[in-house]
């Protein structure tokens, strides 16, 4: 039988208010018996609010409230008079923050209270505000919108977890509350895909048949397999736009046009996906991917001979990840499912003609049997079809067909390519004649760069004045041959589709002269721009530096290659610009990249001339430098050794006193790994020595911060913690943010050494979070393994044991292992922890297995009780 209060809810829609104290956990640590007065006050404060608006409370458990309203309308003003209310509840010196998210639905009634999806989306809505922020559904806001003085911000549409369907949200803006302007926490916004410019012609069907497929639960690998401009990337495109509706965590395009190495496939994996520097290796990253329902769009594999390898690993090492790629070829991975991608019809091609024409041609097409035998003649190839409609500028129809019958056979003209690439370059051969010579010159030797540009490059290899240089790129990109993208901050970027580029190419290969001083003159500007902005690194603007090169990864990776090859005359500029970037791929996350180009340009600095002088002998040592530093990261210690016994008799002949105390201090690390601490603090003090005799104060600071490494390698914090913190004073005056990160580990360090573990807690607490934040996954690891000693030697055994797990993972996937004292010091920061977790230990630490460093980093701020989860992300 109902009861009376049962009989008095409201039926049909109604709007459903969740709410919760944020981090209420960590309050009742802090607070203790107080917390009860708190919890007292906002219970009072929301009932008040509850009855004034007629809403109906559905449960209380702890700090979190339950109520419905049968007006979207009262619901808002209920949940604003709270939040103006809880303002007034002191907490700590702040004000109570309470969250509060709210959803309008049809849920069904059920036993005195409402069962269904939209309760659960109720929820959800509200897990995702910050304190002090009221999210409200389009569905409440659509209701209560023109009803109450607030407005809302657009947050667009996100995942929530367990809503199969993206959720857009909005934040009510409350004038006199304080504006809580954070990011939502939900799972992400349901797509991270490119949008062409231009209209998508046919396909329906093709795009509903690989859908379907893709939602089949025994099919995750499907290939979109074509000739090259048959239109698979835009098909691809569109079959993720409709993916995204079902696709729980989010839909990535990656673009592998101008990738040629495995390990370049994972690092573009994870530059679309966004993961933090310390989640880029492979293992790192499919423990990422494991469990998340995502569908990767993999686009144009087929100029990579072993990516099977990374396409296995993604599906045997994964469970929910769905594979979307486009190739001309086959994968040949077991689970691989082939989905054919043919030419367009006829009718599907003239469409799209006509389309391409009327946007630079407006008006009649004129004789439509002409733009059908244009179609037939390129083979409804996609991408041939718009290089021919972009003709329409200066040509009609019937003029580009003339030009066929005047002799451009696109099946006959003899192009040293595969079989598979000759219609296309028939096309490209075509719009390369139709270029007038100066657009056609520098369309040539373009061919030269690969990946985004910018105006300087472009002007560097096209040999010309800058704007006689964006006269060209304009004809360029008019002509279709080139794309303009804006970069960040709006300067003109270009970027060449990958089959124009190669195509740019091979007529640049043609003349070996023009191909020498063209590689030679955008080497020289790419050298130039690397060494200032990588100066940047070590620089309060290091973040932006980053992006820069980031940006410029294609183009780099392309010089190095040309520059560093055997007989190449640009060498000595190849080896200039990877001893330029030694400092990114050191702290940026790349060690293993970095390591295979130095490798490479030590291999050419052996084949240079023994007579080398000057500049070009100081860009060779610096490059065996920078290869010894990675070696001695990656454990190889006596390979490393040599390398910096070379550098340094290098610098002692030449008498530069500045690079020889650099080789001293990297040395002495060497020897104080192999366990020789009485030359390696010898070693380090000549450094000192030599660096305050060059004038060079700066150079002292890492021979500094390294001696007094060798204090805690004997155990004497008190001795090392005073060195540590005057580097810490120099680094801080020299703006260095990646040297004041690592002199707060060291400092951390000492401190456990001493005991002193509160005041290790907080330095790592405090400044963990901008150090894992720099994307150098050596500091990163260093910090979360100092947070496991703090957690170790707080007695928090099965924290300590799953960071230490986190952190040997990534370890082991960047070739970073602990060697000499430093493992002898982390095997007796933990062994008090191992010793009574015992058998446990094992397990402990394989719990940690699947965090990031970001994660395990959390996981030992949490494990103090402190709501610090905001700033370690």
């Amino acid at each position: 039988m109902s009861t009376a209060a049962e009989l008095t809810l409201p039926e049909g829609t109604i709007t459903m208010l969740f709410t919760d104290i944020e981090g209420s956990t960590v309050l009742l640590q802090r607070l203790g018996a107080s917390y009860r007065d708190v919890l007292s006050q906002q219970q009072r404060i929301m009932r008040a609010a509850i009855q004034e608006h007629g809403g109906h409370e559905m449960g209380t458990e702890g700090d979190s409230f339950y109520v419905v309203f049968s007006s979207a309308t009262a619901a808002v003003r209920a949940a604003v008079e709270a939040q103006r209310a809880l303002l007034g509840v002191s907490v700590g010196g702040g004000h109570l923050r309470v969250r509060m998210g709210l959803h309008t639905g049809e849920p069904d009634r059920h036993e005195g209270g409402y069962v269904g999806l939209d309760v659960h989306q109720a929820a959800r809505v509200a897990a995702a505000a910050n304190g002090g922020q009221i999210v409200l559904t389009e569905a409440t806001w659509s209701l209560a919108d023109g009803h109450v003085t607030e407005t809302v911000r657009d947050l667009g549409w996100h995942r929530l977890k367990d809503i199969q369907e993206p959720v857009h949200l909005l934040r009510l803006v409350v004038p006199d509350l304080v504006d809580e302007d954070q990011p939502v926490r939900t799972i992400g916004v349901p797509a991270s895909l490119p949008h062409p410019a231009t209209s998508f012609v046919a396909r329906e069907e093709l795009i509903a048949h690989v859908d379907g497929r893709l939602r089949e639960p025994s099919i995750r690998f499907i290939t979109l397999v074509g000739p090259g401009g048959v239109g698979k990337t835009r098909l691809a495109i569109a079959i993720a736009e409709r993916s995204a509706a079902w696709v729980r965590d989010g839909v990535f395009f990656v673009g592998l046009s101008e990738v040629r190495t495995n390990e370049d496939v994972w690092a573009a994996i994870a530059d679309t996906i966004g993961v933090s520097a310390t989640d880029r290796e492979p293992t790192a990253l499919l423990a990422w991917l494991r469990d998340r329902s995502v569908l990767l769009v993999l686009d144009n594999l087929e100029q990579l001979p072993q990516v099977h390898q990374v396409v296995a690993r993604l599906v045997a090492e994964t469970v929910t990840p769905e594979l979307l790629v486009t190739s001309r070829r086959p994968v040949h991975v077991s689970a691989e499912q082939l989905v054919p991608v043919p030419p367009l019809d006829l009718s599907d091609a003239v469409e799209l003609f006509l389309q391409r024409l009327a946007a630079v041609r407006p008006g009649d097409p004129g004789d439509l049997a002409v733009v059908r035998e244009l179609c037939e003649r390129v083979d409804g190839i996609p991408l041939a079809i718009e290089l021919l409609a972009a003709r329409g500028q200066v040509l009609s129809p019937a003029a580009m067909l003339e030009q066929f019958t005047d002799g451009l056979d696109l099946r006959s003209r003899t192009v040293d390519l595969p079989a598979r690439q000759r219609s296309l370059t028939a096309v490209l051969d075509w719009s390369h004649e139709l270029l007038a010579p100066a657009a056609a010159t520098g369309f040539r030797r373009l061919g030269a760069i690969s990946g985004v540009f910018g105006l300087a490059a472009a002007t560097a290899a096209l040999d010309m004045s800058e704007n006689e240089a964006l006269d060209v790129l304009l004809d360029l990109v008019e002509a279709s041959l080139l794309m303009s993208v804006e970069a960040p901050g709006g300067a003109p970027e270009f970027l060449m589709l990958r089959v124009v580029d190669t195509y740019a190419s091979l007529l640049l290969e043609q003349d070996e002269d023009e191909l020498a001083a063209t590689r030679s003159r955008l080497t020289a500007h790419v050298q130039e721009w690397a060494a200032e902005t990588s100066g940047e690194l070590r620089s309060r603007t290091h973040l932006a530096a980053r992006d820069r090169i980031d940006r410029r990864q294609q183009l780099i990776r392309r010089v190095l290659a040309d520059a560093l090859a055997p007989g190449s005359p640009d060498a000595v500029l190849g080896v200039q610009l990877a001893a330029d970037l030694i400092t990114y791929w050191y702290t940026c996350g790349y060690e293993t990249e970095g390591g295979r180009w130095l490798s490479l340009a030590a291999q050419a600095a052996e084949r240079l001339d023994d007579a080398l002088e000057g500049t070009d002998r100081v860009a060779v040592t610096r490059a065996l430098h920078g290869l010894a530093i990675i070696l001695l990261q990656q454990g190889r210690l006596a390979e490393g050794e040599a390398l910096l016994r070379r550098c340094l008799a290098a610098w002692r002949a030449a008498g530069d006193l500045g690079r020889a105390s650099v080789e001293l201090n990297s040395l002495a690390l060497a020897r104080r790994s192999q366990g020789d601490s009485a030359e390696a603090g010898e070693l380090f003090r000549e450094a000192i020595e030599l660096a305050r005799a060059s004038g060079e104060a700066g150079l002292q600071i890492n021979a500094m911060s390294n001696l007094a490494l060798l204090e805690l390698d004997r155990w004497s914090p008190a001795e090392a913690l005073p060195l540590l913190r005057e580097v810490l004073v120099l680094d801080t005056q020299a703006g260095d943010p990646w040297g004041i990160s690592a002199d707060h580990v060291n400092i951390a360090t000492a401190l456990v050494l001493a005991g002193e573990t509160a005041e290790a807690r907080a330095v790592l607490m405090e400044h963990g979070p901008t150090g894992l934040e720099l994307g150098d996954t050596d500091l990163a690891v260093e910090i979360v393994e100092n947070l496991a000693f703090v957690c170790a030697a707080e007695g928090r055994d099965e924290v300590a044991a799953a960071m230490f797990g986190a952190a040997r993972d990534a370890r082991e996937a960047a070739r970073l292992p602990r060697v000499g004292p430093d493992l002898d010091r982390l095997d007796a920061l933990l062994a008090p922890a191992r010793t009574r977790l015992g058998a446990r230990w094992e397990s402990a630490v394989a719990a940690g297995s699947g965090l990031s460093l970001t994660e395990a980093f959390s996981l030992g701020v949490d494990a103090d009780g402190s709501d610090d989860r905001g700033r370690a992300g």
